[in-house]
């Protein structure tokens, strides 16, 4: 079944660097991000425009700022905020979306939207919490009316770690990736990857159309090594099966 593209939804996290209680305190939002440029992804140093919008498609941009982010496979992350302010207001706003253009060119679609977690955070308790060091002993902390001390702790495929005044969410990590062009009109693919089909190995697959086709893992074979995809309408030769493999 065919229908519009699903926007591509990435995990983000608020981190606040510590500040005088009298002033603003600066706001940086690590985004993991994976790019591609022609169903191929992206590697090295690229410059980045990033617009911040308040939907999908269409709109004017709520901020902007240019980054240079180095890639691997795709795969990267933009720290955003360190040269354009990130308001309360902006953050408390709503489902945000970023827009985002490789060495100045037109920005890759679909956009990239943000889950709530970054307004979420903007209360004013949270604040507070996240400019007490590690170290403070004592003191009675409070998150959603959680009281005492208040520990953030990654779940499944997700992990926080600190570098110094800053706290990192990382998702778990592409370690191979590839693209599948149709041979013929079929549906059904059996892909070899160079990487062990281990039991900590995640197996992503999407297909890059002007429309919406389902692509699922029917099978995987440890023997063999390879994994076998299914899609739910035929490909032409346009369309492509991309794949990923995460740990």
């Amino acid at each position: 079944m065919r229908s519009t593209p699903f926007i591509i939804i990435l995990a983000a996290c608020l981190m606040c660097n510590a500040a005088l209680a009298i002033a603003q305190v600066p706001r940086l939002l690590a985004i993991p991000v994976y790019l591609e440029e022609a169903g191929i992804p992206v590697n090295g140093q690229r410059t980045l425009d990033v617009r911040w919008y308040a939907g999908a498609v269409g709109g004017t941009s709520l901020l902007q700022e240019t980054l240079t982010t180095q890639l691997d496979q795709g795969s990267g992350t933009l720290v955003l905020g360190a040269t354009a302010s990130i308001t309360d207001t902006l953050l408390m706003s709503g489902p945000l979306w970023l827009g985002i253009s490789i060495d100045g060119g037109a920005e890759v679609q679909p956009r990239t939207m943000l889950a709530s977690v970054p307004y979420a955070l903007m209360a004013d308790r949270a604040r507070i919490a996240e400019e007490l060091a590690p170290e403070v002993t004592g003191i009675v902390t409070s998150l959603n009316e959680i009281a005492g001390a208040v520990r953030l702790i990654g779940g499944k495929g997700v992990s926080v770690r600190r570098d110094g005044n800053t706290l990192v969410a990382e998702g778990q990590r592409v370690v191979e990736s590839g693209t599948v062009i149709p041979a013929s009109v079929d549906h059904v693919y059996n892909i070899t990857p160079l990487t062990i089909l281990e039991p900590d190995i995640t197996i992503l697959v999407s297909v890059a159309s002007d429309t919406h086709i389902d692509a699922d893992v029917r099978s995987v074979d440890v023997v063999g090594n390879t994994f076998t995809v299914v899609t739910s309408a035929p490909l032409l030769d346009s369309e492509r099966l991309r794949w990923q493999l995460i740990r």
